[in-house]
């Protein structure tokens, strides 16, 4: 069994609306964790153990088309989504900060992919930096500039290399954000 749900916010039981409606958006119910599994505890990967947070659900979609259930699923639950993509907040705002968020995990949005004529890269807002650094060089020999650690997820560093972007597909994004992003100012985004 997972952890004892009964002090946790109503989102996070057993037959709630989010849980029915994750259940139903999810064919593949291995990419979906609720507080009763047995692995929930494993899946929360805290950053920072002194400081628990427990989400209503984690769910780890594959596409697109699974992040927008997911997000439909919290909005039609009133919870709160919070996006992880390399899971570095010594807060745990990757986990929402408090209790009963969803959290949508972007791991399996590691795409990585170099055009050699044009030197354009398209990367999965899941990837760490330390992976595209390689992936990078590993391409072609080539580099962006960001921080100095290793896993944070691209996710939310975009705006080390704000002048290079050519695209994005927003997927989490505040209205100011967006505004930011358009304008290429210094923001805090979650793309993939």
């Amino acid at each position: 069994m997972g952890i004892n749900t009964s002090t946790l916010s109503p989102e996070s039981q057993p037959g709630s609306a989010l849980q029915t409606c994750l259940t139903g958006a999810f064919a593949d119910a291995s990419l979906v964790t609720f507080p009763q599994a047995v692995d929930y505890t494993a899946q929360i990967h805290a950053y920072n153990l002194d400081y628990p947070v427990y989400p209503a659900a984690i769910v780890r979609p594959k596409t697109t088309e699974e992040v927008s259930a997911a997000v439909q699923c919290a909005v039609k639950a009133g919870v709160k989504v919070q996006p992880r993509s390399g899971g570095h907040s010594f807060a745990n705002y990757c986990l929402g900060g408090t209790d009963g968020a969803l959290v949508v995990d972007l791991i399996n949005l590691q795409k990585f992919e170099m055009d050699r004529t044009t030197w354009r890269a398209t990367v999965g807002g899941g990837t760490l930096l330390g992976d595209i650094t390689k992936r990078m060089h590993n391409a072609g020999g080539r580099a962006i500039a960001h921080g100095t650690c290793p896993q944070v997820g691209i996710g939310g560093m975009y705006s080390v290399a704000c002048d290079n972007i050519v695209e994005t597909i927003v997927m989490f994004c505040r209205t100011c954000y967006y505004w930011r992003l358009r304008s290429n100012l210094t923001s805090m985004g979650h793309y993939s």
